[in-house]
């Protein structure tokens, strides 16, 4: 089976990530989300194609975190999250034919967020 799966945006509100980390944050969660998918299997919500407009990410941050381990620990939440769609979330994995949300171009996130 093969899988595309695009991401159009990752917020993280609250943390400010500087923008020359932002490529290493960005391939680690690739590189994580990839590995899951490959190690565990693709979620049941995603096997049958569709979007997912918005998905919440449940992150505990301590410290300072590094790019790679910020990058790691939102692929697992990613992850977990989709996992959890098809039994009890709440969210929907909507067709294809649907047209996915469209942002303004030039929008930008005010405040602390790091946009990936």
């Amino acid at each position: 089976m093969t899988l595309h799966l695009h991401i159009d945006q990752i917020s993280l509100e609250g943390l400010d990530i500087p923008r020359s980390q932002r490529p290493q944050l960005q391939a680690a969660l690739e590189q994580e989300l990839s590995r899951l998918l490959t190690t565990q299997g693709i979620p049941p919500a995603m096997q049958t194609g569709g979007y997912i407009s918005r998905l919440p990410a449940d992150l505990t941050i301590t410290g300072k975190p590094n790019p790679t381990q910020l990058g790691q620990q939102v692929a697992q939440s990613i992850y977990a999250q989709l996992q959890a769609d098809s039994s009890h979330s709440g969210l929907a994995a909507h067709p294809i034919a649907a047209a996915a949300p469209q942002t303004s171009p030039g929008s930008s996130q005010e405040g602390g967020s790091g946009a990936v």
